[in-house]
């Protein structure tokens, strides 16, 4: 059966289209090795994978450039990988409208380039955005340091196509900003990581890129020496593009990296409100130095065995990066190398990530889950939250993905019946 599925699959999606053997490790799906990957140019070939992989009872697993594939419960039964990365058409672009139309496997590096010499931008950055793929950017709802200022990826979408479990092809949203009332599959699809459909393609709204790009930035070996700062800047008159407490891998103690974007009298004006807050604690840095401070406030927290996304309030920003140290010094964990941490003073969202040594010792493992269970009640009773989105796979088990409070799991389960009646997408992934 399995064979014969294979190769009917490989038929529809012609030369190219499905690898049986994939290279292991490339493609694995939190630990799982996959059955194949399939790489289909459209949504009438994305239906048709889903088609068969439903006939042979195997999950599918939607990806871009597979970034997302280590997150969340190992699945339950075999899978199929689906790469979108044979969809990079732009099909609409409208400069003088501020608008594009592509497909979902098209780069964020790639989109940027295109629209570059029209003196436009796209200010979404998530982790890896120049490798990351814009679907799966929009499927994970990843929004990074510059969403203060412009928006979640569900704040800059426009429409999208959308192929959902049961096979249908779905035209959600449009290609303009205004747009007809209604219910708002946009924000529903946007951010719900591939469990309910697979986006092919998307209509976004573009910005143009501001004239002046100026990066300040404040150092200190503690970041909670930072916080105080960070919250100047956070309550300052002006509204900076970015402001993010960091430690990384390639950063030497934390530092506070503030960006400042507008026309260049705005951003002189804007710098001088900010380094006044701050008693003179921000200064200027040279392209140079920005460009590896910028990659760093995007990119930490991002890898590592455990990776956690917690949000609060910006006014518990320091109890936060408390309560994250404390799990990064879990003796459990035994190492706070690996991933980092950047936390966003304006929104109060903070993303950490650490290596566990001796991974696979079960009293190590019990341990973290008990301090991860317990981070996300005390997150909790303060109006928190605690998104578990790596870890070995008995801690996910026992703390799982989400905090599924306030009646939110029933509400999952019955949009998951709805738009995956048989479970295709991405099983286990929401845990629920």
């Amino acid at each position: 059966m399995s064979a014969r599925t294979l190769a009917a699959l490989a038929a529809r999606l012609g030369p190219g289209g499905l690898v049986e053997e994939p290279e292991a490790g490339v493609w694995t799906v939190a630990g799982r090795e996959p059955v194949a990957v399939a790489f289909p140019r459209s949504a009438a070939e994305v239906a048709s994978v889903l088609e068969h992989a439903r006939n042979a009872g195997w999950g599918v697993v939607p990806t871009g450039a597979g970034h997302e594939l280590c997150e969340g419960r190992e699945p339950a039964r075999p899978v199929v990988v689906l790469s979108t990365r044979r969809m990079q058409e732009v099909t609409v672009y409208e400069p003088a409208d501020l608008t594009m139309t592509a497909g979902a496997g098209l780069t964020l590096g790639d989109l940027e380039a295109r629209v570059a010499g029209e003196g436009q931008w796209l200010p979404l950055d998530p982790p890896s955005a120049t490798t990351r793929s814009l679907g799966g950017a929009v499927a994970r709802g990843s929004a990074g340091p510059l969403s203060p200022m412009f928006g979640a990826p569900r704040d800059l979408v426009l429409g999208l196509t959308v192929v959902i479990g049961d096979g249908r092809v779905l035209r959600v949203g449009g290609r303009v900003v205004k747009n007809v009332a209604g219910y708002d599959l946009v924000r529903l699809i946007v951010g719900s990581r591939g469990t309910l459909g697979v986006i092919t393609s998307v209509s976004l709204r573009l910005f143009p890129r501001p004239a002046v790009d100026r990066v300040l930035v404040s150092r200190a070996g503690d970041a909670s020496d930072l916080v105080r700062p960070g919250r100047a800047v956070a309550t300052a008159r002006v509204l900076p593009a970015s402001a993010q407490i960091v430690r990384s891998e390639i950063s030497d103690g934390s530092a506070l990296v503030v960006r400042v974007v507008g026309a260049p009298k705005q951003v002189d004006a804007d710098c001088a409100v900010l380094t006044g807050a701050t008693d003179g604690a921000l200064q200027p840095v040279d392209e140079a130095e920005a460009r590896v401070l910028l990659d760093a406030a995007r990119d930490a927290g991002s890898t590592g065995d455990v990776r956690i996304e917690v949000s609060v309030r910006p006014a518990d920003v320091a109890w936060a990066l408390d309560l994250v140290r404390e799990l990064r010094e879990e003796p459990a964990s035994a190492s706070t190398a690996g991933g980092g941490f950047a936390c966003c003073v304006l929104s109060g969202a903070v993303r950490a990530g650490w290596r566990v040594e001796a991974p696979g010792d079960e009293a190590r493992e019990v341990e973290l889950s008990g301090a991860l269970s317990d981070a996300r009640r005390r997150l909790e009773e303060r109006g928190g939250t605690l998104t578990l989105v790596r870890a070995p796979g008995s801690v996910l088990r026992e703390v799982g993905v989400y905090g599924l409070g306030c009646g939110v799991a029933p509400l999952m389960r019955e949009l998951k019946k709805t738009f995956d009646p048989e479970a295709v997408l991405c099983p286990g992934r929401l845990g629920v």
